[in-house]
């Protein structure tokens, strides 16, 4: 039988576990490693999930380098050629396949990403 301590223990290393955090043996035979939930008196180290990355919307030259490329609607199916980009009052509007009028760099960002899911900006 475990005690209310252990049991609020192994609920937190759960809970952090289900939030994708990184949870290590802190001591023993298994320090350092991966922590599976054992009913057992374990120390454990919850790691915070690392920040995720921030992005911010391309410039005119680095929309212009990103012309050719392929990208689709978030959540979607509609896949788009970057066709040409220009400068519109200081902030980059590209062309994508498709479309009949030019769109903000901010809004690429926002609405499409790369085929492999990344997003279609700058990593901070």
């Amino acid at each position: 039988m475990i005690t209310r301590e252990q049991a609020r223990r192994l609920a937190e290393v759960a809970t952090a576990i289900a939030e994708g955090k990184r949870v290590t043996h802190r001591s023993g035979p298994h320090a350092g490693h991966a922590a599976t939930i054992v009913f057992s008196d374990g120390d454990y180290t919850i790691h915070e999930s690392p920040p995720e990355p921030k992005y911010r919307p391309w410039t005119l030259e680095e929309a212009i380098d990103n012309i050719g490329r392929l990208v689709r609607l978030k959540n979607g199916t509609t896949v788009r050629l970057i066709v040409s980009a220009h400068d519109y009052d200081g902030d980059a509007m590209l062309y994508l396949g498709g479309l009949g009028c030019p769109d903000a760099a901010d809004n690429v960002l926002e609405e499409y990403e790369f085929l492999d899911g990344t997003p279609c900006g700058v990593q901070e």
